[in-house]
């Protein structure tokens, strides 16, 4: 099989990287306004009445994680494209670690009734993951191409 890597992969994996860097700003973002305004509800928009502090906690320590996975998938994006030898498990590890954020933070907002209330986020939030879910798919033939 040929070496060269397949455009589909390479432009999810860009997408990927590119989705990340913006998810550890907005990230950031959230940080700062929870340290000033006390609040995450701009972007994890909150049910009626609005977080609990378990809730809040839940997210806070989700975003944490988040924020060290994307910073990891921003290293895996550029690996990739300068062909590191470490990138394809970087970029599997990083890929499972996302998909499970996304399992777990779904798990912890959903019964709270803030998906129902605030459809137009949440929905943006998950076709912006649909590529990142894509990508995991196309994980077993990765084999292929380092």
């Amino acid at each position: 099989m040929s070496k060269t890597k397949p455009s589909l992969l390479k432009t999810l994996i860009i997408y990927y990287g590119v989705i990340q860097f913006i998810h550890l700003f907005a990230l950031i973002y959230s940080a700062w306004l929870y340290r000033y305004r006390g609040t995450l509800s701009e972007l994890a928009p909150s049910p009626s009445g609005g977080w609990s502090i378990q809730a809040t906690y839940f997210l806070i320590g989700l975003g944490a994680i988040d924020a060290l996975v994307a910073i990891l998938s921003i290293g895996f994006t550029v690996g990739y494209l300068y062909n590191a030898s470490w990138s394809i498990s970087l970029g599997r590890t990083c890929l499972t670690a996302s998909l499970f954020s996304a399992l777990i933070f779904a798990l912890g907002t959903v019964p709270t009734g803030a998906w129902n209330q605030n459809p137009l986020p949440y929905l943006i939030m998950v076709v912006l993951f649909m590529p990142v879910f894509a990508l995991f798919l196309l994980l077993p033939n990765w084999k292929q191409y380092n």
